[in-house]
């Protein structure tokens, strides 16, 4: 079938099966900020998933395919602590481990990478800019959050909890708002789980009236050979559905059958 006989959602997951996992962000990167209104939530959802490998080739795509730099392009489009945030991963700031790192988490576990001290250090500053003051100030948060790897960052929620006797997202909740929490909360969910995190995502985008196509379209085919067996799991255990079977009562035709074929491999 041509992509001129096709319409609607059915063009729109061809179109993703059709592109490599970087064009397909910079195309919607570039749908999220183009018009009327920004969809932070896409930018959200791809800039805390994508490792900076990933988002230094989504840059190289957004580059040729718009003739634009996408930090440049990100900067114009989005202001205050969520900018800082955006750009910050453009740059590649947060910290990945290395081959050699990961081979030694493999042989001697995740504690091996982690700094107590250092820690219980940052959660106090955590605690500090945020229950501890009158207004909270994002750019302690920022700075911690979008810099330290998965395993530092799970010990400074950790220490957290036991300093401030409730979960970091609790805190993030009550002291944030706008795309600036929802930025932090996704931080802490990718950090603790991205499989548990993309099916809240999917059943974010099925529930109540009317679906979020692009959305499920997008986390499907982007997983599909990342962690769709794991997203499938989660979605389960979370919520006693098979995604399957969720995708099914919501879509139709042949953009139905592509969908759960997809979900089904």
């Amino acid at each position: 079938m041509l992509k001129s006989e096709m319409g609607g959602y059915l063009k729109e997951a061809v179109v993703a099966l059709t592109m490599t996992p970087a064009d397909y962000d910079a195309r919607s990167i570039h749908k999220a900020i183009s018009g009327a209104g920004t969809k932070e939530s896409w930018l959200i959802e791809i800039f805390c998933t994508r490792s900076n490998a990933e988002i230094k080739a989504i840059a190289a795509s957004y580059l040729s395919r718009y003739k634009t730099n996408l930090e440049e392009s990100i900067e114009s489009d989005t202001s205050g602590h969520f900018k800082r945030f955006l750009v910050s991963a453009i740059q590649g700031n947060r910290a990945e481990l290395t081959p050699t790192q990961t081979e030694q988490v493999l042989q001697n576990g995740p504690a091996c990478m982690v700094d107590r001290a250092l820690a219980a250090e940052e959660a106090a500053e955590l605690y500090s800019a945020g229950e501890l003051q009158f207004g909270t100030d994002e750019s302690v948060f920022l700075k911690v959050m979008a810099t330290r790897n998965v395993y530092q960052l799970r010990a400074t929620f950790e220490e957290y909890q036991k300093m401030a006797g409730c979960h970091i997202m609790e805190a993030i909740s009550k002291e944030m708002s706008g795309d600036i929490q929802e930025t932090f909360k996704t931080l802490v969910m990718t950090t603790l789980d991205i499989p548990t995190y993309f099916a809240y995502k999917l059943f974010d985008a099925m529930r109540g009236f009317g679906t979020k196509d692009t959305t499920l379209i997008r986390i499907v085919i982007s997983r599909s050979e990342i962690d769709l067996a794991n997203i499938k799991e989660a979605y389960k255990r979370e919520f006693s559905k098979e995604l399957s079977d969720a995708i099914k009562s919501e879509t139709s035709g042949e953009y139905k059958r592509l969908l759960v074929a997809i979900v089904r491999y």
